[in-house]
């Protein structure tokens, strides 16, 4: 019996006697997460949610200008059995533009993370309000509020059209919706067919594609060269950085070119784009022949796709600056959204539909 006894002791000191140094401890010391929960009152100031670099051990976020980054509460993850300091959860000042976070494994190795912070502003558009705008052609122009549409353009084809035997009585192109992502109301692009034809020698196109953009539609230029009614860009004394927001697109099933022949095998896209450019004076504007090849252009970004989605899905043009950004000088600044890609040289489908819903241009705070 004695003998049983001994080996079971012994049997059972191999399995407690290993000293805890013996233990394999891992050695991650990464953060894996970094957010801010914007529900919480203390990072109301944040716009864009940190991005990690872990190669340079580097993560950075924007907050609004002139916002309060004094004591951020970061939600912070890190490699199983690791620590932070500071904590998770715990209030951080981002005051002199940055923080360090350190980030102690279960084995004792150390990773310092920089935590930087840029500042920045937010303009969003959520096309709740529509009004016509002064000026129009017609009271039955509505537009969203800080937007110009082509709607003027139909507005002079109804006009206008009997004189060169042109009958239209159908919607205007851009039109106010309540299939929003949120809120009650969205934008609804149509390219509808406006038959084609001439007025007082001017070309009519076939199919009149669905456009919205910011800065001024000049309907009376179409008497003397169509590409001038769309002057795009809205002064703007910001460096935008990114315009983002939600859309849908269902492409139309008859496709029509400039000439008004029905290409059987062509397909339309949507296109959503941004351009930043110097201007001399405020009088100064790019339009429909110039807006993408001018060498004024500072930065641009765009998207076009011509597949069908059916539910509202995100958006986001990233600029791309081809020149200097300098805050002494004068710019401005279009988002154009179109139904039909290639619409202003009258290449479009008739029924393209496009719908946009809360867009936000996102902006880096500059210094004279």
């Amino acid at each position: 019996m004695f003998f049983y006894l001994f080996v079971a002791v012994c049997i059972a000191s191999l399995f407690t006697s290993c000293d805890e140094d013996d233990v394999i401890r891992s050695s991650e010391a990464n953060i894996t997460s970094f957010t801010f929960d914007t529900t919480v009152a203390a990072n109301a100031a944040v716009l864009s949610q940190p991005v990690i670099d872990e190669a340079n051990a580097t993560i950075t976020f924007k907050a609004e200008e002139g916002g309060d980054v004094s004591a951020l509460v970061p939600t912070i993850e890190v490699s199983a059995g690791a620590t932070v300091t500071p904590a998770s959860g715990s209030a951080v000042s981002f005051a002199s533009g940055s923080a360090t976070f350190t980030v102690v494994a279960e084995d004792g190795t150390s990773k310092t993370y920089t935590v930087s912070c840029s500042m920045g502003s937010l303009i969003q558009y959520d096309f709740e309000t529509w009004a016509t705008p002064e000026g129009a052609m017609s009271p039955e122009v509505v537009n969203p509020e800080g937007w110009a549409t082509c709607n003027d353009a139909v507005a002079l084809i109804k006009n206008l059209g009997s004189l060169g035997g042109i009958t239209y009585t159908g919607e205007y192109p851009v039109r106010q919706t309540t299939d929003a992502y949120s809120g009650s109301t969205a934008a609804m692009l149509e390219s509808v067919d406006t038959q084609g034809g001439n007025i007082f020698g001017q070309t009519i196109p076939k199919v009149t594609a669905g456009s919205m953009f910011l800065g001024t539609f000049n309907a009376f230029a179409a008497m003397t060269d169509p590409m001038a009614t769309t002057e795009f860009g809205i002064l703007y004394d910001k460096k935008p950085v990114k315009v983002s927001g939600y859309y849908k697109y269902t492409p139309g099933a008859e496709f029509y070119n400039a000439a008004g022949e029905l290409q059987a095998d062509q397909k339309d896209a949507c296109a959503i784009s941004a351009v930043l450019y110097e201007v001399e004076n405020e009088d100064e504007t790019l339009d429909g022949s110039t807006i993408y090849t001018s060498d004024k252009i500072v930065a641009m970004a765009s998207f076009s796709s011509g597949e069908t989605v059916a539910e509202y899905t995100p958006f986001e043009l990233n600029l791309e600056y081809v020149k200097d950004y300098d805050a002494s000088k004068t710019y401005k600044f279009a988002v154009i959204f179109s139904a039909s890609a290639d619409g202003a040289a009258y290449n479009a489908a008739v029924g393209s539909t496009l719908y946009i819903d809360d867009v936000t241009i996102e902006n880096e705070a500059v210094t004279e």
